[in-house]
Order: C-alpha cells, then structure tokens, then sequence
C-alpha cells in the first residue's frame, strides 16, 4: 500500500467503518487503520505520523468503529458510542459493549489510537463523537 502523496478526508478505524463514511462522503478518500478486525499493521505508526505531518491527514474519527457484541468500538458519524481499545477501558457501541482486551493494546491501530489521544485535537465544536484533528 502506497501512503505517501495521497490525501485523506479522515482516518478511522477498521474497513468497515471507512467503507459507511466512503459511501455517506460519495466516494472520498478514507484511511481504514487496521483493515477489517484491526489487526492488520496497516498503516504503521511512522506511515500515519508522515501522513499527518505532511498534511495528507487531518481529521482522525476514533469513535467510528462497528460495534458489536463484545467490541469495544463505538458507532461513528452521529453515534454516541466511545471506547478506547489501547488503554484497557470498557467501551460502548452502536450494537453493543466490551472491554478492550491487552492483546489489542498491542496491535499497530491500537499504537496509533494512543497516539491520536496523546498528541490530536478533540474537535468539540463537531456533530461528530471521537473526531480528533492531527496536525494544521
């Protein structure tokens, strides 16, 4: 996967996700961190950190997981759900609740959600839940 010199509206976190903001965008670009169950080392924590100092990535949507029984993903554009897979914390979705395992605080989206928390902006003047904003 080619990261540099693409542009992104947003990144979330697992396709799923980034495949219901692909379609409610009509058709832009969105990051999908850790692919289908986030596990996939895609991209790795320097590819995102160059993505977002290079400014091909401002907006990063934490919260817009599918959720599910036992996720500890939340719902995404519009939902309430929260939960943070890197910190251990119990967390709510659109379809149900769980608490964050320490397996996943070890995979590579789950690097890069702790690094959003730590050095992004929390955009609280958005309709969004969980949108952060990286960089300038």
């Amino acid at each position: 996967m080619r990261l540099q010199n693409l542009g992104y509206l947003v990144a979330t976190f697992g396709a799923q996700a980034a495949a219901r903001l692909i379609v409610a965008s009509d058709g832009e670009s969105v990051l999908p961190i850790g692919g289908f169950n986030g596990a996939d080392p895609v991209p790795t924590l320097a590819q995102f950190q160059t993505l977002v100092s290079h400014g091909a990535l401002r907006y990063v949507l934490v919260s817009g997981e599918a959720g599910g029984a036992g996720s500890t993903r939340g719902g995404g554009f519009g939902a309430t759900g929260t939960g943070s897979t890197g910190t251990g914390s119990t967390g709510t979705g659109a379809s149900g609740t769980g608490s964050a395992s320490t397996a996943e605080s070890s995979t590579t989206s789950a690097q890069i959600r702790t690094w959003v928390l730590a050095n992004c902006t929390a955009v609280s003047d958005s309709t969004v839940t969980g949108l952060y904003e990286c960089g300038s």
